[in-house]
């Protein structure tokens, strides 16, 4: 028997399907009966096709113009099995193209869609940027395939502005974004140093001199008023404004300082990207912006279609008589000013805006006649001769003073100083650096110039009255560092928020305080014992890194028109992902925006929820944080186990403070419907177990080097335990030491191994 089979046609739409005639013999088939996609006759599926069964296939349009005797035949002998084996072949095959013709129907019948969304100004092309019009397609994609067409006409329509010729941001290593040549060329145009002036064969130590209890008062007095900082009118100088308004870029050799498999997208996986190479857990720089931007390419090569780049935004007010967001834009090229009205402004301008310099230090160097280069992580266009064979100081020890110790190494520094206030970067935690070349010093500030302008005076101690560290009476220390050659300030960037009203940004906002419960105690823990029960500070402020005061789910508490775009997770291209698909369901009413004191007591709840993990606690709250500190000062000269950062319990804090930001977090991609699962607020799933334990093994790798004054960094760590949260793929050890790899190996680096 013949059973003709027809497409179910979704859509009006016209879909030729191109026939492969397999048996010659169709007048077999004169009385096999047709079947439309009205349903006349009863409809065969693809799975239920056999092998022994003739088969017709008629398209709903074609069969008007067509008879019976045009039905493919396939009869019951060996011949017609293997030709049947040919026609299912080719009838998958068809039936994918059927597929792809009808999804094409429905795109193009979405372009036909009169869009009532919400017209979107978007501040940035950055990866924040980018994500977000990432989501914005995804979701149109998804609401395509699904015939949603109301949904498509809520999408919103979303113009970009992006200052620089290409998006990126501070991905990108742009030598004419990247160079900030107001500040190294008119700063210090008079400043070349000399280094064969200098006694650069002495031993390293020599350089650095410490004394407990010295007066040292022809130092110490020249730590005044007028070097504590620059005067208003200095700040405000047309050399510091143009200096600002730079655009920054990290530097050609960066690497990533946390595991890439923690940043993996649940839709473009190392796997595809590397074509199923073996990694290594950390990546350079240049591998992750080109993932990054084949990944919202790859579906949409025009993506970029709707983004004015070269377009500065210069202001951003609202008008609250329209309702609207009014947005004036620059182009650079032209210097012609539009004014455009906008439903909803997203700020995705990055928090690495422009570089933040210590302008107390600064102000110490060029007023007292340092002579050696002085230049930001973000200017480093020939950093290899800045530090060959010199002595550097790099001002900051957090994550980029890290690498940048590293690196200064790699391209052979003499020695490297890392000064930092308070300590609590993640470079003050490194047990071994590569040959002991990296010196860090602590809770000091510096005063003045010597030595012929290459030599930095510091002195200090913790004021306890003032809550910072500064010279003060007979209890000062003083460290006296020579012979430095380049100072670089490691000192992380400010929020480009220059171009909004003041009434729009939350940073120039009051933390609000937290009406804690007059019952409320800490949940028991480790420290329970040797602390008790410390009362919350009366004047404790909201709020942490996770919860901004007059934020909430990256919404302007006071004007939800105005959204933002923020980062505080160790892996922060996943954390603006997640509030790229925030921001979108917001947007499209998935998410609900409640009153103003609700938002308020949310953020409040959640900040309660903190106060019941030590480290958390310890950020916030005053009373805890001197309880704590009160723990170095008992049991006879012995160190608490709280202050031996591998001491287990300690490691636990550490993980407790990141499970509770990724569970925050966990609670955003459910209600935002994002593409990965990672668990709830109440509980993380395996996945969300396996980011932790990612980054654990990261930090640990920190922790436990070995001093024995070899070349291993932390990124030769064996990775056994790290692992990718969607394929379960682990990365490899680097082929030889990261301190040996040469620019030259990174081709061979991402070729490793065999393609799977």
């Amino acid at each position: 028997m013949c059973t003709a089979i027809f497409p179910i046609v979704a859509t009006a739409v016209v879909l030729v399907l191109h026939l492969t005639i397999l048996l010659a013999d169709a007048s077999k088939c004169q009385d096999a009966p047709l079947l439309t996609d009205e349903g006349e006759k009863e409809r065969t599926s693809a799975h239920d096709i056999s092998k022994d069964e003739g088969l017709c296939i008629v398209s709903a349009v074609e069969r008007s113009g067509r008879n019976k005797d045009q039905c493919v035949l396939g009869s019951n002998n060996a011949g017609s099995r293997k030709n049947a084996d040919n026609f299912q072949n080719s009838f998958l095959n068809l039936s994918v193209e059927v597929q792809e013709e009808q999804e094409a129907v429905v795109a193009r019948s979405s372009d036909q869609v009169n869009s009532e969304g919400p017209t979107v100004a978007l501040i940035g092309c950055g990866p924040s940027g980018m994500f977000f019009l990432h989501a914005v397609e995804t979701k149109r994609r998804m609401m395509e395939k699904a015939g949603d067409f109301d949904g498509l006409k809520k999408l919103p329509v979303v113009t970009a502005f992006e200052k620089s010729s290409s998006s990126g941001g501070v991905w990108k290593s742009d030598r004419k974004f990247g160079q900030n040549e107001n500040y190294s060329d008119e700063y210090y145009e008079d400043n070349d140093y000399d280094n064969n002036n200098e006694e650069e064969n002495q031993d390293s130590y020599d350089s650095f001199d410490y004394s407990g209890d010295e007066e040292d008062d022809d130092y110490y007095d020249s730590y005044d008023n007028e070097s504590e900082a620059y005067d208003e009118e200095e700040i405000e100088n047309e050399e510091y404004e143009n200096y600002k308004k730079s655009t920054t870029n990290m530097y050609e050799a960066l690497w990533t300082n946390g595991p890439k498999e923690n940043f993996e997208f649940f839709d473009y996986y190392f796997e595809e990207h590397f074509g199923g190479m073996d990694l290594p857990t950390y990546m350079p720089r240049q591998a992750i912006i080109e993932y990054i931007t084949a990944r919202v390419t790859r579906n949409n090569p025009n993506i970029f279609e709707n983004v004015h780049f070269n377009t500065t935004v210069v202001y951003v007010e609202y008008d609250d008589k329209k309702k609207k967001c009014v947005v004036y834009a620059e182009d650079n090229d032209t210097e012609e000013i539009t004014k455009t009205d906008y439903d909803k402004c997203i700020w995705a301008a990055g928090v690495n805006g422009f570089p933040r310099i210590p302008e107390e230090l600064d102000s110490i160097l060029k007023k007292k006649g340092f002579t050696g280069k002085v230049m930001h992580s973000s200017d480093l266009g020939n950093f290899e001769e800045e530090v060959e064979g010199k002595r550097i100081l790099l001002v900051g020890d957090a994550y980029s003073g890290e690498d940048l110790a590293l690196q200064a190494i790699k391209l052979g520094a003499l020695h490297v100083y890392i000064y930092s206030r308070r300590g609590i970067g993640v470079s003050s935690y490194v047990n071994a650096w590569p040959y002991n070349k990296v010196t860090i010093f602590k809770e000091f500030v510096p005063t003045t110039v010597f030595g012929n302008g290459t030599g930095i005076f510091f002195a200090g101690m913790y004021n306890e009255d003032t809550g910072d560290y500064e010279p003060k009476g007979d209890m000062r220390k003083t460290i006296k560092l020579k012979h430095i050659s380049t100072v670089v300030y490691c000192t992380g960037y400010e929020a480009r928020n220059e171009m909004l009203d003041e009434s729009l940004w939350y940073g120039d906002l009051e933390p609000t305080l937290v009406n804690m419960p007059s019952n409320w105690k800490m949940k028991n823990n480790t420290l329970t014992e040797d602390l008790g029960d410390v009362e919350p500070s009366p004047n404790m402020r909201c709020c942490t890194d996770f919860i901004h005061p007059g934020v909430y789910n990256g919404v302007l508490i006071s004007n939800p028109n105005i959204m933002f775009f923020d980062e505080n997770l160790d892996t922060p291209l996943l954390e603006i992902d997640i509030q790229a698909w925030t921001l979108l369901a917001i947007i499209l009413g998935d998410i609900l925006i409640p009153s103003e004191e609700i938002m308020h007591q949310q953020n409040e709840a959640d900040m309660m929820d903190f106060m019941d993990y030590p480290e958390a606690r310890y950020m916030v709250d005053s009373n805890y944080y001197e309880a704590n500190q009160a723990l170095s000062k008992v049991s006879e000269g012995k160190q608490h186990w709280s202050f031996n950062i591998t001491d287990p319990r300690t490691l636990a804090h550490s993980k407790d403070l990141e499970r509770i930001s990724l569970r925050l977090v966990a609670r955003k991609m459910r209600d935002s419907g994002y593409p990965l699962d990672i668990g709830s607020f109440e509980k993380l799933n395996e996945k969300g177990e396996q980011y932790l334990i990612n980054n654990q093994i990261a930090w640990l790798c920190r922790l436990l080097l070995e001093e024995n004054g070899g070349s291993e960094t932390f990124r030769d760590c064996n990775p056994r335990d790290i692992q990718s949260i969607h394929t379960g793929k682990q990365p490899v050890p680097l082929r030889k030491l990261w301190i040996d790899l040469e620019e030259s190996d990174y081709a061979d680096l991402l070729g490793w191994g065999v393609a799977k």
